[in-house]
């Protein structure tokens, strides 16, 4: 029986092994390769398959796209809506008790802030504390390793296949990394 690849690696394979914020809106307006790839979708929300959501919600793709999600099944995701309203679908419909539990846990542990969303298997970091307001977010069960540099860092996945850059990360992001393991663990 041949393997089924995803719409994401497909991708990764034709050459589009590195990602960022500025990438992905760059592919979006000008490659005609990776716009095959894209679906829209505004009932999307987190699941196994999703491996980063870049938030562009201050400045919508084509004035009104607020979200764009690299899932490995479905490709290039885009949505009118935010992706802080991305995670709230999530957490009202697919958590038990939303993220009441999330937090308690953190809060046990002596977290300052809530980075992480776990379970068990599949855990989603925010790149800024989510509580508040719209944020990117990766998938950390799609990585093995991570690498600082200055106000960015760079998420490389297993078996190196592709990397995901994100920018104006908070100074002690590692740190954030470590307790959201951490706190996926306990849970």
């Amino acid at each position: 029986m041949p393997v089924i690849q995803g719409r994401f690696e497909l991708l990764v394979q034709n050459g589009y092994r590195h990602w960022s914020k500025q990438l992905v809106e760059k592919r979006l307006t000008e490659d005609t390769l990776v716009r095959q790839y894209v679906v829209h979708n505004n009932d999307y929300h987190f699941n196994p398959n999703t491996i980063a959501i870049y938030n562009f919600a201050d400045n919508p793709m084509f004035g009104e796209y607020k979200t764009v999600v690299l899932d490995q099944k479905e490709g290039i995701v885009i949505s009118t809506k935010s992706s802080k309203s991305v995670l709230h679908k999530y957490t009202k419909h697919v958590l038990i008790s939303g993220l009441s539990l999330q937090k308690s846990i953190a809060r046990i542990l002596g977290l300052a802030s809530f980075h992480s969303i776990s379970l068990v298997h599949l855990v989603f970091f925010s790149l800024h504390a989510y509580s508040k307001k719209n944020t990117d977010w990766v998938g950390l069960h799609f990585f093995e390793d991570f690498d600082m540099q200055k106000n960015s860092i760079t998420f490389k996945s297993i078996k190196n296949q592709y990397t995901l850059s994100f920018d104006n990360t908070n100074p002690c992001i590692h740190k954030r990394i470590s307790e959201s393991l951490q706190h996926n663990d306990i849970l």
